[in-house]
């Protein structure tokens, strides 16, 4: 056998060859088996690790709930409670069973038996007993059974599970890690392997570079020396390969050189030939070893995104990750990984409207296909136009799905990828396969500690959203949880301050409560006591404004433990005030109540038991008429404040000049008011307003005799009446005490009256103001006040303009223009301000002889441009002239331009015999008369659709 390999060298290379490739298969074919026999051990142990811990997660879950079951029918003798109990016993044996059935270590089995021997003695011999007691209604000896230990034993049952679960977490922790490393011993071995092949590699080389090139390079250089002429030196070998041949060929040529020329020039294209074949193999031979460092990069980046989706914890992050290490595996078109259950994804190269298209259709479409068929999804099909790019020819599209699972067997989601003109070999899709099943248990983590994290939010945004302050302290003194209403309380960061010590965050809150000792025994009272009741205590903060909060604490037990104390804040600044407000209320009524009643029964008393003059008995009338007046009035303000409130208030809605009702008032408070001068200042263009006559009286009324009230040692009251071109305002202004600064804000609040010694004497209930501010605002206006103290107040009330009473229909912009005839300059100048007022032009004449030149020449332009220059006219009877009202009348009434032009008659006397000559006249009104309803009159004819040329007197309503 061995000669035959030493015949030829091709047989020789060969075999070397072979040999070398057997033993790289041989151990890469023992480090392949021993990665997959680490992979699958891995897993089935953690397969086992994780059922165990399951069932014991159950038995934990349900001895508790068993537990709280037992209690609420002890505590309540409800019969659900009793089968909820015993459903839980029969839940709580099953999954006993299960875990009896596992393959089970000497702890698991220690483990199980004082489950089961816990669970024996609980349900035939604890549990029977306390049912009996219940039924017997021996609570006493029911709470003192329960404390002998009865439920002890379930409790150290709960204990030791809850222990185990934890237990089998960290021995899960262990396999991973202990697979890692497994994976990490794996790789190293391998690149020793590879060492060893080049190394080997190398030794076969240079045996075969040693055993070719040294008897090439005799016959070379034996060659060179024939070629000169030298005899040649070559020795002889006796291999049986070609060198040995080749050499003693040589010899053998170098006697016949010249007769086998040719055959010599052959053997030398032989050896190139031989040499280009070695060059071929050696080019193979670093071509295998590019392709080994390949692997070496795709295994460390299998490792790198291994290590990625084991740590990471956040869902965005964690598919990130996975389409970026795959994209620099494996050479793919498109990538996308989203979750079934929820409109979530990550992708590569893909548009977002296809994505949308596909999670519309999944359920009906490929997500059926992954469902039936439990397995991945490859589809073969022609590429679209915008997959083609530049290609031509038939060229196919190969898509990839495959499913993620979840631990409990649902599509939980779904990998998708896209290959253009290249295939998916079998391997690639069983390695893609093998990742997603690491990810499945990458996206369970995380989504359950998103669920956890939401959960955690949910529980802080319901008590931030408690309007009480509310922390909850350990035993400690640890603030452990609190909310955003008590953070501002103590105006503190809420992240900064979380787990803080009790002197750090105590420290913040005894700086707003200005170190109130009482607050501190409190607390200290609270965290030390070990029952269940409840305590309580008022105090203030002293921040930007006084507050009063009230402070409950009450304890947390967790079964018999007290875990911490939780305090809650309440702010009872509103109800003290309420309270001062009602005490000063009484007092306040009491005494405006007892006085007038008082002046009335004295005087009563005085008149019904003693003789009196005529004079002192009318004084007493006086006196009691005035106290009766006064007691009236504060009944009626308690009644109007009660209809305001409870919305049955009615208002009367008119037209109203506001000027006249301020003078009205004006008049009569000028009797009684010897040490105030009273003024009133006129600058508003329009005046009438719509609402009722008598509450803006009583508005009027209130300020006016507020402002005389406290001004008690007399000076100015001024009202002045201005507008704008939507509103009207009034203002009244005095030189009384002022208001301070700090009570403005509380003005018009019920029953509010500023604590002051000076005012305190003056009197009052309080509801003066609160009612002006409710009829005010019923009238859509707005009342406010400006004041110094000691140097008075100034109270502004805006009221709209009522403008429909106060507009002409007109069918342009042009105003009307009325020609006035009155000899009475004092008359005129009012009336015209009147009507001006009110958006008329006047043209006002003392003497008809110029105001009929006056009409002539506008009679004359009218000829000229047909556009009429007057609207109506008013005109006084009685004038100081030759010519008199009437007769400028009929001179006008004469021309035909002016026929159906309203004339409006100003007189002082009575003109019945020349109204019975002028049928068209149908009322009359004697001077003086109020301006405002000559002006009325007025805009109402004008706004009539046509004028029949009247002659009208202004109807008499009243006389000022």
């Amino acid at each position: 056998m061995t000669n035959y390999f030493k015949r030829t060298l091709n047989r020789q290379f060969t075999f070397l060859l072979l040999v070398v490739s057997l033993v790289i298969v041989l151990v890469g074919g023992v480090l392949a088996v021993y990665g997959m026999s680490i992979q699958s051990s891995y897993q089935a142990e953690r397969e086992r690790k994780l059922e165990k811990q399951e069932i014991v997660f159950e038995i934990d879950s349900h001895a508790k709930q068993m537990l709280i079951r037992a209690r609420g029918y002890f505590a309540f003798q409800n019969n659900e409670e009793l089968n909820a109990l015993y459903r839980e016993i029969d839940a709580l044996n099953v999954y006993i069973e299960r875990f009896s059935s596992l393959d089970l270590s000497a702890e698991e089995l220690a483990l199980l038996t004082e489950i089961k021997t816990t669970i024996h003695l609980y349900q035939t011999i604890h549990l029977p007993e306390a049912l009996s007691l219940v039924s017997n209604n021996e609570l006493d000896r029911l709470s003192a059974y329960a404390n002998s230990g009865a439920s002890d034993t379930v409790n150290q049952l709960i204990e030791n599970t809850s222990n185990y679960v934890l237990t089998i977490s960290e021995k899960a922790a262990e396999i991973s890690s202990s697979y890692t490393q497994k994976v990490s011993i794996l790789v190293s071995l391998f690149v020793i392997f590879l060492g060893v092949v080049l190394l080997i590699l190398f030794i076969v080389l240079y045996k075969m570079i040693k055993q070719i090139g040294k008897p090439i390079q005799d016959v070379t250089v034996a060659a060179a020396e024939l070629a000169i002429g030298k005899d040649v030196s070559l020795k002889s070998h006796q291999r049986e390969d070609e060198i040995g041949v080749l050499s003693r060929t040589f010899l053998d040529m170098v006697e016949i050189i010249q007769q086998k020329e040719d055959e010599m020039t052959q053997q030398n294209i032989e050896l190139k030939t031989q040499q280009e074949e070695l060059e071929h193999k050696q080019d193979q031979l670093i071509k295998s070893l590019h392709e080994t460092e390949e692997m070496q990069n795709v295994l460390l980046k299998y490792n790198s995104l291994n290590h990625a989706i084991s740590v990471t914890l956040n869902k965005e992050d964690l598919f990130d990750e996975l389409l970026t290490h795959l994209s620099d595996i494996y050479p793919v078109d498109k990538m996308l990984l989203f979750l079934t259950e929820e409109t979530f994804y990550r992708s590569r190269g893909i548009y977002d409207k296809h994505v949308t298209q596909l999670l519309n259709h999944f359920d009906q479409g490929i997500g059926l296909i992954l469902r039936e068929k439990n397995n991945y999804h490859l589809v073969e099909r022609e590429v679209t136009d915008v997959e083609r790019g530049l290609a031509e020819g038939v060229l196919t599209a190969y898509d990839l799905y495959i499913p993620i699972y979840s631990s409990g067997g649902e599509l939980r989601a779904v990998f998708a990828t896209n290959r253009v003109g290249k295939p998916f070999l079998q391997t690639e899709i069983n390695e893609l396969s093998g990742v997603m099943n690491h990810m499945s248990i990458a996206i369970e983590k995380v989504l359950m500690h998103e669920e956890t994290e939401k959960e955690r939010q949910l529980n802080q945004d319901i008590i931030d959203n408690v309007n009480e302050a509310i922390q909850f302290v350990d035993n400690e003194g640890h603030l452990l949880q609190f909310n955003q209403s008590f953070c501002q309380l103590i105006e503190c960061e809420q992240k900064a301050q979380l787990k803080a010590p009790f002197s750090m965050w105590f420290q913040a809150l005894e700086h707003v409560v200005g170190g109130n000792e009482a607050v501190a025994s409190f607390y200290n009272e609270a965290l030390k006591q070990d029952n269940s009741s409840v305590l309580s205590m008022n105090y203030e903060i002293h921040t930007k404004q006084k507050r009063i909060f009230k402070v409950y604490a009450e304890p947390v037990y967790h079964g018999y433990n007290k875990v911490g104390t939780i305090f809650v804040h309440r702010d009872i600044t509103k109800q003290h005030e309420v309270e001062q407000m009602k005490s000063e209320l009484v007092s306040t009524v009491s005494h405006e109540l007892r006085t007038p009643l008082s002046s009335i029964l004295g005087f009563t008393e005085l008149m019904l038991h003693r003789k009196l003059k005529p004079e002192k008995q009318e004084k007493y009338l006086k006196t009691i008429h005035k106290e009766a007046n006064r007691l009236t009035n504060l009944i009626n303000d308690f009644l109007d404040l009660q209809r305001m409130e409870s919305g049955g208030q009615m208002y009367t809605n008119e037209s109203l000049d506001i000027r006249d009702l301020i003078s009205e008032v004006l008049t009569r408070f000028e009797a009684y008011s010897e040490k105030h001068t009273l003024h009133f200042i006129n600058l508003a263009e329009k005046t009438i307003i719509q609402g009722d006559s008598e509450r803006i009286q009583q508005v009027i009324t209130n300020i006016i005799s507020n402002a005389i009230k406290f001004s008690p040692n007399g000076g100015d009251i001024t009202t002045t009446l201005a507008s704008n071109s939507t509103s009207l305002f009034v203002s009244v202004k005095d030189d009384g005490l002022g208001i301070p600064e700090n009570e403005m804000k509380n003005l018009f609040r019920k029953f509010y009256r500023i604590d002051n010694s000076d005012r305190k004497k003056i009197g009052g209930t309080g509801l003066g103001l609160p009612i002006c501010k409710e009829i005010v605002e019923a009238h859509n206006g707005t009342i406010s006040v400006e004041s110094k103290e000691n140097e008075g107040s100034t109270f502004i009330i805006e009221l709209p303009l009522n403008d429909c009473s106060q507009t002409l229909k007109a069918e342009g912009d042009s105003p009307k223009t009325i020609l006035l005839l009155e000899d009475d300059q004092s008359l005129a100048l009012l009336l015209a301000e009147e009507l001006k007022n009110y958006g008329f032009n006047v043209e006002h004449f003392s003497n008809p002889a110029t105001a009929i030149t006056f009409v002539d020449t506008m009679a004359s332009h009218l000829n000229s441009t047909h556009s009429p220059p007057l609207d109506a006219m008013v005109v006084d009877i009685m004038l100081g002239d030759e010519l008199t009202g009437w007769d400028f009348i009929h001179k006008i009434k004469a021309n035909n331009l002016w026929s159906d032009l309203p004339i409006f008659i100003s007189s002082a006397l009575d003109e019945t015999e020349q109204l019975t000559r002028h049928s068209e006249i149908e009322s009359y009104l004697t001077k003086p008369y109020p301006p405002s309803e000559l002006s009325k009159t007025i805009i109402k004819t004008l706004n009539q659709d046509k004028t029949r040329g009247e002659i009208l007197i202004p109807k008499r309503k009243s006389e000022i």
